[in-house]
């Protein structure tokens, strides 16, 4: 399913920044300009995961300013939260929800009549947003024409690092019952994608699941995280046996039927590589399991 987003920006202001998202680019003018859900905001992006007043940009002829205004999903520059203003530099990139911008500096001022980039949809086999009426992708030239104009969703990969990013906050407050909501959350997400995880992703659920798991002494989440490597058919890390150590061993023995169930959706006869042939005799002997 391709993904619709909608983003006007409004003009008639001098700009010395523009924000590049994609292959389009929205003029960020002199002054103040809000960004967020909100028809009244300077730059409108109709996306699920944007707040109504999500972002404040502040633009002058020195530089530009950015500031979360309490959003739901936060704001980020070049990986990192932020809050209160900070200053943004040219080539940063900025991510508002699932939506990620790249600020550069105008070559020249322009003013004009109010701009919109359109209906967007994102292309199935590369990710990449091109315009609602293109017949074939810009970036890798497949075509379009089966795309879905209907329906709004966001990407499951998006929703699950902000999913990810949430849970770790909701740790670092203590706060398990959060935690518990959250990681149900990321299991349905995971369930409805029909998509397999990219390697790092599946270790990083996998990891956070776990160790929940043991934390809360709850064995249903540590039964999750091990289905899904077999789903995946590969092998769990070496690091997700420790975790799983720190359980009583009467606790560790009901893992065994998760474990087992990991090895046979290797496929018949021995794996290939010695460290996950050692990961797995490890594995097994941690939850009681024959080696």
């Amino acid at each position: 399913m391709s993904e619709r987003i909608f983003v006007a920006a409004r003009s008639g202001r001098v700009t010395r920044f523009r924000l590049r998202f994609s292959v389009h680019e929205l003029d960020l003018p002199l002054g103040e300009s809000i960004v967020g859900r909100s028809s009244s905001a300077w730059i409108t992006i109709d996306d699920p995961l944007i707040s109504r007043r999500h972002a404040r940009f502040v633009a002058t002829e020195e530089g530009a300013t950015i500031e979360d205004l309490g959003s739901r999903n936060g704001v980020r520059v070049n990986g990192r939260t932020v809050h209160g203003p900070v200053a943004l530099a040219d080539g940063d990139r900025i991510r508002l929800g699932s939506q990620q911008f790249t600020i550069r500096k105008a070559v020249e001022a322009e003013a004009g009549p109010r701009r919109a980039t359109g209906f967007l949809v994102r292309c199935p086999t590369c990710q990449l947003a091109c315009a609602k009426d293109a017949i074939v992708c810009a970036g890798c030239g497949s075509s379009l024409a089966e795309k879905d104009e209907t329906t709004t969703t966001v990407h499951p990969a998006w929703s699950i690092e902000l999913l990810l990013d949430t849970f770790r906050k909701a740790e670092g407050l203590g706060r398990p019952t959060d935690m518990e909501r959250i990681l149900a959350k990321i299991r349905e997400e995971v369930d409805k994608s029909h998509e397999l995880l990219q390697r790092h992703r599946l270790d990083q659920l996998a990891d956070v699941a776990v160790r929940f798991s043991v934390e809360q002494r709850d064995l249903e989440w540590a039964r999750w995280a091990l289905s899904l490597f077999a789903t995946h058919r590969v092998v769990p890390r070496r690091e997700l046996g420790e975790h799983l150590g720190r359980l009583p061993a009467a606790e560790r023995t009901t893992l065994a039927p998760a474990v087992d169930e990991v090895v046979r959706s290797l496929g018949p006869g021995p794996v290939a590589d010695p460290i996950d042939r050692e990961t797995l005799r490890t594995l097994s002997s941690v939850v009681g399991g024959p080696p």
